[in-house]
C-alpha cells in the first residue's frame, strides 16, 4: 500500500478489525512474505525429498518450494512417532533417530542449498523451525562437506554424528565449524575457519564432481515459450480493462554445450500505438567446465562494488560460479540501487517485517529514495510484475563480496553501445565495463574494476580479508567526467562477523562506513551531485533458542541537506504455534524532526497449511489482519489469502486465490478499497491471471506449467498409446500428466541442477518392462528434453525348458535374437528346479536359448501382443548339462 497523507480523521468502523485481530493473535509461528524467486547468487530451494515414515511419522508433510513461484514452507507438527524417536535417542536406546531438541518443536521438512562461507555446495534436506534450528540429513551433509574440510574437522564431525541419520545442527558447532539454517534466505549456512579447510587444487564449483554426460541428454534443438495473460475488471464501472500479457521465448541449438537464444514481447491492449513491445534479445553460451557465460545481444553488464548499470547492445563474458541466470526484471545496479524493466508491485520487507506495498513504474531506483533505505537495515524487495512473474532482490548492510579460494578468478567483461533515447533503443555511444577478483590466499582476495562511456571514466579496487575476527572488505573508486571536468571518489569499509556462542546462541554483527565526494559518478551517469558526505551504520542480530534480538544504528552526514540519524530495535519470540515480533525505529524527517515508528507482527499457524497474521504500523496507524493457505506446488492445489486492513484514510479488503493445473497456473485477485476521506470514491477491482508454457523438442509439442530455463516432455510409446504417463518428483507427488492436450510437460525453472523424476504408467500392461522408469536430467540453460516412455523391447517371456530326461533345472544361459549381429550381448536367463525361466526387455521376433554357447531351443514373441507371453515348453533334443 502506498504511503498516505497523515492528515485525515479516524473512522469509527474498527470493531470488525479489532475482533479479527483477536482471532489472528490466538497462536502462530513467525512468517515472512516470500512470494518470489530469489535473485541473488543463492541456489533455489527444490522439492523436498521423501521423508521416511519410521522417522518422521505418517502425518509429516512435505513442502514443495519453487523459486519461480511462491516460496512458502508448510510448517507441520512433529508426529507422535517422531517424538518417540527423539525421546528414545535422548535415552541412548536408539541411534538412527533424530536427536531431541526443544520440547515439542514445530519443524518444517525442507530441502535447500548448503553454502560454505558463502559458496554453494549443493542441496541437502532437513527439518527446521522458524528460528533456524533443527536437524539435517547427516549423509547428505557429509557428502557435500567431505571434500571441503580438513581431515581433522571431518573426523570431528563424523564422531559427533556417529550412527545418526539426522543430526541436530547445534551439535556440530564448535572447533572452527558452525552450521545453521537461515530462514530469511532459506539456506543451510556453514562457516569454517581457514585452518579447517581442505587443501585442494583450484576448481570451479560443482563442475569437478558432476559429469553432464552421465545424465540423460537434451534434444539437439528445442524451443519454449512462457505465456502469461492478465485482465483487470472494475466492479465500480462494470467492465473489463484491455487484455495484457507477455511471452518469454527461448530456443536452444546444440543441446547442453550449445547456444541459447532468448527473446520476448509484452502486450498492452490499452495502448493505441505500442501494443506490442519487445524485450531483450540475446544469445547465451555457457562453458560449463570453466564456469564462463558468454552473452551477445542486449543485456545489463555484470557489475560489482560501486559500478553502475545501463543496458548494452554488445558482448559480455563473465564467470558464473553459481550459474546465475540473467535478471528478468529486477537488476542490481551497484551496492544500493536496482532497476525495474517493467512496472511492478513491490512489497518491501525490512529486517523481516513488511513495511510497504508500493506500485513502481519501470526505471532506476535507489534505496536512498525510501525512508527505510537510510538506516542499518536488511531490505528485501518482493517484486511481482503485471505478468505474474515474482522475484526477490536482497540488499544487506554488508556490501562485501566474500572470499575466493586461492588461485580462483572471478571476472566480468562487457563492451558495446549504450541504450539511449528510449527503452531498447541504442545510439552510437561506445561503452565498456569490467571487473576482476582473485583469491590470493585462504584469507585474502583482491580485485579491480573499471567502466568507460562517452568521455566518462570510473576505476576502482577492493580487498577482502578474512580471519577469526571476521570478514573485512575495503573498496573504493574514482571517477572523471570529461564533459564537465569534475572528478570524484568514493570509499567504503565493510565488516561482517558471524559466531556461534555455545549450542544456543548465534550472533551476526555487520558494520559499514562510506564516504562520497560531491561529484563522484558512474560512467553511465551524465552528471552527479551527491547529497551525502559520509555514512556509517552497524547492526547486531542475536538468536537465543526461541528469542531473537536485533539492534541497529546509522548516521548520514548530509551535503546541502540536514544530517540524519536512525535507530532500530526488534524483539522476537516464538512459541509452539505462535510468534510475536516487536519493532521500533527512530529516524530524522526532511524538516529535521525525529520521528518514531512502532510495529507489531503476530503470526499463528493452525496446523497444516493454514496460518494467520496480524500487524500494526504506527507510521499511518495501519492495522491489518489476514489468513492464508500456503501452496504445496502439487497438481490441483488451491491456495490463497484474505487480508483486511485499515489506516487513517482507507479500509481495504483484498483476496488472492491460486490454482495449479496440469497445464497452467491460474490466479484471481480481488481488492476492495473503501476510503474514509470526505468525498472519497469507493472502488473494487479484480484481476485474473493465467500462465502456461508451450515446449518443442525432437518433433513433439507439449503444453504445461511455466519453466524459465527449460522443460522435459514425456511421450508414450505406441505400445502405451492408451495409457496415461505421469511424472512424480522425489517426494512421490505427481507434477505432470499426459492427456488430451498431449504429452506430460515439466517446466524447469533453474538450469545446472539434478532433476530426477519417476515415471508412472496407468494402466501398465501386465509384464510390460519400463526399464529404469526414471528420468535423470542435468539441464543447461534453455535445454529441452523429450523422453519416449516404453519401447518395442518391453515384452516379458516365460516358459519351461525341458530335456528328454525332464526339466532342465538350475542352469543359466543367454537369450539372443535370431538375427543378432556377431558378438552381440544376449540377455541372461536362469531356470529354477522345475525348469521355468523368465526373460524381460524383449521386442517382437524370434529368439534362441543358448547354454555354454550351444543352441538348446527357440521361441517367438508375436507382433500383436503386449506384456507377458507364455512361450510354453521348449524341448531340447538331448540332455543339457
Amino acid at each position: 500500500m502506498a504511503r498516505k497523507a497523515r492528515n485525515g480523521g479516524r473512522t469509527g468502523r474498527r470493531s470488525a478489525f479489532r475482533r479479527l485481530s483477536v482471532i489472528a493473535c490466538l497462536g502462530g509461528g513467525f512468517a515472512t512474505v516470500a512470494h518470489a524467486g530469489i535473485i541473488p547468487t543463492d541456489e533455489v530451494i527444490r522439492t523436498a525429498r521423501v521423508y521416511p515414515e519410521d522417522i518422521y511419522g505418517k502425518f509429516a508433510a512435505v513442502a514443495a518450494v519453487d523459486r519461480s513461484r511462491d516460496v512458502a514452507a508448510s510448517t507441520v507438527d512433529v508426529a507422535p512417532s517422531m517424538r518417540a524417536a527423539a525421546d528414545a535417542s535422548a535415552d541412548g536406546d536408539a541411534q538412527d533417530q533424530i536427536p531431541s531438541a526443544r520440547p515439542t518443536p514445530v519443524l518444517t521438512p525442507i530441502q535447500g542449498p548448503l553454502t560454505l562461507d558463502g559458496r554453494y555446495l549443493g542441496d541437502v534436506s532437513g527439518l527446521v523451525d522458524s528460528q533456524g534450528e533443527g536437524v539435517i540429513d547427516a549423509k547428505g551433509l557429509m557428502d557435500l562437506l567431505g571434500p571441503q574440510v580438513s581431515p581433522a574437522v571431518l573426523e570431528t564431525l563424523r564422531g559427533r554424528i556417529a550412527a545418526q541419520s539426522k543430526v541436530n545442527m547445534a551439535d556440530l558447532n564448535g572447533a572452527g565449524f558452525s552450521l545453521m539454517f537461515d530462514p530469511l534466505a532459506l539456506t543451510f549456512v556453514a562457516s569454517l575457519s581457514p585452518e579447517g579447510r581442505a587443501r585442494r587444487s583450484v576448481g570451479f564449483s560443482q563442475s569437478e564432481n558432476i559429469d553432464p554426460t552421465a545424465f540423460d541428454q537434451p534434444a539437439n534443438f528445442s524451443a519454449g515459450a512462457n505465456i502469461a495473460l492478465a485482465q483487470q475488471y472494475s466492479h465500480t464501472e462494470g467492465h473489463f480493462a484491455p487484455l495484457q500479457g507477455g511471452i518469454d521465448m527461448f530456443a536452444n541449438f546444440g543441446g547442453f554445450d550449445g547456444v541459447t537464444l532468448t527473446a520476448g514481447v509484452d502486450y498492452d491492449g490499452s495502448s493505441d500505438q505500442d501494443r506490442w513491445k519487445r524485450r531483450e534479445i540475446r544469445l547465451t553460451k555457457d562453458i560449463f567446465r570453466s564456469a564462463v557465460r558468454l552473452t551477445a545481444g542486449e543485456f545489463a553488464p555484470p557489475v560489482e562494488s560501486f559500478q553502475g548499470s545501463q543496458r548494452f547492445l554488445g558482448f559480455s563474458a563473465a564467470r558464473a560460479y553459481s550459474t546465475i541466470r540473467p535478471f528478468q526484471n529486477v537488476r542490481p545496479a551497484g551496492r544500493r540501487q536496482f532497476i525495474l524493466d517493467r512496472p511492478a508491485l513491490v512489497v518491501v520487507e525490512v529486517n523481516g517485517v513488511i513495511v510497504e506495498h508500493i506500485r513502481l513504474d519501470a526505471g532506476p531506483y535507489s534505496l536512498g529514495d525510501f525512508p527505510f533505505g537510510q538506516g542499518a537495515n536488511t531490505v528485501r524487495l518482493l517484486v511481482e510484475d503485471d505478468n505474474g512473474q515474482r522475484e526477490i532482490a536482497v540488499f544487506d548492510l554488508f556490501g562485501g563480496t566474500g572470499l575466493l579460494d586461492p588461485g580462483v578468478v572471478d571476472f566480468g567483461v562487457s563492451t558495446g553501445v549504450l541504450e539511449e533515447g528510449g527503452q531498447l533503443e541504442y545510439g552510437s555511444t561506445l561503452a565498456a565495463s569490467g571487473f576482476f577478483r582473485k583469491g590470493i590466499s585462504d584469507v585474502l582476495t583482491v580485485g579491480a574494476n573499471a567502466q568507460i562511456a562517452n568521455g566518462r571514466e570510473q576505476v576502482g579496487a577492493l580487498a577482502t580479508w578474512g580471519s577469526k575476527l571476521g570478514l573485512v572488505q575495503f573498496s573504493g573508486a574514482a571517477s572523471h567526467n570529461g564533459d564537465t571536468g569534475t572528478k570524484g571518489y568514493i570509499a567504503a569499509v565493510d565488516y561482517l562477523r558471524e559466531a556461534s556462542l555455545g549450542k544456543d546462541v548465534d550472533a551476526r554483527l555487520v558494520a559499514s562506513a562510506q564516504a562520497t565526494s560531491r561529484y563522484f559518478q558512474t560512467a553511465f551517469d551524465p552528471k552527479a551531485f551527491n547529497t551525502e558526505k559520509w555514512r556509517a551504520a552497524a547492526r547486531l542480530l542475536v538468536r537465543f533458542r526461541d528469542y531473537s534480538v536485533s539492534a541497529g544504528a546509522a548516521f548520514v552526514k548530509g551535503r546541502d541537506r540536514a544530517d540524519r540519524t536512525d535507530y532500530s530495535l526488534a524483539l522476537g519470540r516464538t512459541f509452539r504455534r505462535f510468534a510475536v515480533n516487536l519493532a521500533w525505529q527512530r529516524g530524522s524527517t526532511e524538516d529535521g524532526r525525529d520521528e518514531d515508528r512502532f510495529g507489531l507482527t503476530l503470526t499463528s499457524r493452525f496446523g497444516g497449511r493454514w496460518s494467520s497474521t496480524a500487524r500494526y504500523d504506527s507510521d499511518n496507524d495501519l492495522r491489518e489482519v489476514g489468513i492464508s493457505r500456503a501452496s504445496t506446488g502439487r497438481l490441483n492445489d488451491v491456495s490463497g489469502d484474505l487480508r483486511l486492513s485499515e489506516d487513517r484514510t482507507n479500509q481495504t479488503i483484498s483476496g488472492d486465490l491460486r490454482y495449479i493445473n496440469n497445464r497452467f497456473d491460474a490466479e484471481l485477485v480481488s481488492n476492495r478499497l473503501v476510503t474514509s476521506e470526505p468525498g472519497g470514491v469507493n472502488r473494487q477491482e479484480s484481476l485474473w491471471r493465467l500462465s502456461t508454457m508451450i515446449g518443442y523438442a525432437d518433433g513433439v509439442f507439449g503444453i504445461g506449467r511455466s519453466g524459465r530455463e527449460g522443460f522435459i516432455l514425456a511421450t508414450p510409446h505406441r505400445t502405451l498409446a492408451k495409457s496415461r504417463i505421469s511424472l512424480t518428483d522425489s517426494s512421490g507427488y505427481t507434477i505432470a500428466n499426459s492427456g488430451w492436450f498431449g504429452p506430460a510437460l515439466v517446466g524447469l525453472s533453474r538450469g545446472y541442477g539434478v532433476n530426477r523424476y519417476e515415471i508412472e504408467v496407468d494402466p501398465l500392461p501386465a509384464g510390460y518392462d519400463l526399464g529404469s522408469g526414471v528420468i535423470n536430467a542435468f539441464p543447461g540453460f534453455g535445454n529441452g528434453y523429450r523422453f519416449v516412455v516404453g519401447s518395442d523391447a518391453s515384452h516379458t517371456a516365460r516358459g519351461i525348458l525341458m530335456s528328454p530326461s525332464g526339466p532342465v533345472a538350475l542352469i543359466g544361459g543367454t537369450i539372443e535374437a535370431e538375427h543378432a549381429a556377431p558378438g552381440a550381448e544376449g540377455k541372461p536367463f536362469f531356470t529354477n528346479r522345475n525348469g521355468r525361466f523368465v526373460a524381460d526387455g524383449l521386442a517382437p521376433g524370434r529368439y534362441r536359448l543358448l547354454v555354454q554357447g550351444a543352441v538348446v531351443g527357440e521361441f517367438k514373441i508375436p507382433e500383436n501382443v503386449e506384456g507377458t507371453i507364455d512361450v510354453g515348453e521348449i524341448r531340447t533334443s538331448k540332455p543339457v548339462e
